[in-house]
């Protein structure tokens, strides 16, 4: 019965990850999706079924988490819990209690597989080493917890910030990145802030939204380059004006193009790392309640991280934009030596593969 429901769970995900063909009218779309839906509920139904085959597990609880677990599992599971619990607290404070629906069944290799308790639960299952800790554990319960929480996000939120938030402290590598892509990618906004412009850091992060975002986030300058690298994800190809931009240069065309992608579509121009990281700062300048004043607001994202942070944007940036730029990755540094024999290994590779017959 455990292959039954892993049948029915990978065929599930199979069928929710089906996207709609091209062109598809309204009616068959909507036909399509209620064809979904009914083998939805039929493999739920088999997977369900698995489950009564399955022996119940401990039932492990700290907070309104909740874990399943075999008894080979059970000491383990009790000392990860209250650790999760306290990491998703401090982050989310009286959200954490979103996770109440949430059932975490613990598995490992060798253990006897166990079932869910709840009928309606939502059910996550996490595979964990034979050597594991509850250090190791409890991070990734943490984890799973708060991609519970974040869907419970309003759309605008979720829009803004496609990057679980993460109960754990962030690791300097992650505004390393964020450094790495404020030298190098290649949009204005995003130039002018590396350089010190803190407004701009605000537009390429998307906190700045006017009639229409691509005005608010792209420069003219910036048109051409984002045609070229969103016509297949925006559909643009097709368009005559995409032909003109991309061939011609046509600036006009280019901003003729752009224009038929609705304004939900478009993204700000740094990643969602960097807009996570930003409200990861908003969340620790706002201690108690900064996440419920982010989740529970209705304004503008700007208005409610500032909310959440309780200092003003620019002082908010300015706070993230420092931790980027303290973390930036050290250059290496070579002798003289190294250098030369570096220069010297290059060579002699080139010239290696100069004489293969693939050359010639």
């Amino acid at each position: 019965m455990c292959e039954a429901r892993a049948a029915a769970v990978l065929a599930l995900a199979g069928l929710l990850a089906a996207a709609p063909v091209a062109g598809q009218a309204a009616s068959d779309y909507g036909a399509h999706v209620a064809r979904l839906h009914g083998e939805q509920q039929r493999l739920l139904a088999i997977a369900r079924e698995a489950d009564r085959y399955l022996p119940a597990g401990d039932t492990v609880r700290a907070g309104a988490l909740t874990l399943i677990v075999p008894p080979a599992l059970g000491a383990l599971a009790r000392s990860s819990a209250p650790l999760a619990w306290q990491l998703l607290e401090a982050k989310f404070g009286s959200k954490a209690r979103l996770v109440a629906p949430l059932e975490i069944i613990l598995q490992q290799r060798g253990v006897p597989a166990v079932s869910p308790r709840a009928p309606n639960a939502v059910v996550r299952a996490v595979t964990v080493p034979p050597e594991a800790t509850s250090d190791v554990v409890a991070p990734i319960l943490a984890r799973i917890g708060a991609a519970a929480i974040n869907t419970s996000q309003d759309s605008a939120l979720q829009r803004w910030l496609p990057w679980t938030i993460d109960p754990r402290p962030q690791p300097p590598e992650r505004y390393g990145e964020v450094y790495v892509e404020l030298a190098t990618a290649p949009w204005t906004a995003v130039r002018s802030c590396y350089a010190g412009d803190i407004a701009a850091c605000g537009r390429a992060l998307g906190l700045t939204v006017g009639a229409n975002p691509l005005d608010s986030w792209y420069g003219i300058e910036d048109r051409r380059r984002l045609v070229d690298r969103a016509s297949a994800t925006w559909g643009l190809r097709r368009l005559p004006e995409t032909r003109a931009c991309l061939q011609q240069g046509d600036a006009a065309e280019c901003d003729a193009a752009l224009r038929t992608v609705p304004a939900e579509f478009v993204s700000p121009p740094l990643g969602g790392v960097a807009r996570g990281l930003l409200t990861d700062v908003a969340l620790e300048l706002g201690g108690h309640g900064a996440y419920e004043r982010l989740a529970d607001g209705r304004g503008p994202i700007a208005a409610r991280l500032v909310d959440a942070a309780g200092v003003p944007t620019d002082s908010l940036v300015r706070v993230w934009r420092a931790r980027a730029f303290a973390d930036a990755p050290r250059p290496i540094t070579l002798r003289r030596a190294g250098a030369w024999a570096a220069m010297v290994w290059a060579v002699t590779f080139a010239c290696l593969g100069l004489r293969s017959t693939r050359w010639r």
